[in-house]
């Protein structure tokens, strides 16, 4: 779909909730060399770039209130795509992983250690 010279990918499968889309902008909509719809949630686009092709994988989780089948499912074919990626090609992974972490920091020295929790994503 193109709109103001934008071209957006995307495809509806089930729900628009779950509709996962790559935007490119006017410049770099020449650099498409191909993209592929793996799922609902998982989507690939190819681009060539002056010195290599860029591959980028963009997807979006299942939140934790989902099934653990749907989960399994979703990481065994992200696991599945970015093994398959071309070894050359510079990889970019992005989306929504629905995360739900606390980053933990642990700073030693020769006497002891001090751990930190930093913020919480939800």
């Amino acid at each position: 779909m193109d709109q103001g010279g934008y071209h957006f990918i995307f495809q509806v499968m089930k729900s628009i909730r779950q509709m996962v889309g790559i935007l490119l902008w006017p410049e770099v909509k020449q650099a498409l060399q191909a993209y592929n719809v793996i799922s609902e949630r998982i989507k690939t686009a190819r681009l060539i770039s002056k010195f290599r092709k860029i591959f980028n994988v963009q997807c979006y989780a299942p939140s934790e209130s989902d099934d653990d089948e749907t989960k399994d499912q979703f990481y065994s074919q992200l696991d599945s795509v970015t093994r398959s990626l071309p070894k050359g090609d510079i990889k970019l992974v992005m989306g929504d992983f629905n995360a739900k972490s606390t980053l933990q920091i642990t700073i030693c020295n020769n006497l002891d250690c001090y751990t930190e929790m930093i913020g919480e994503c939800q």
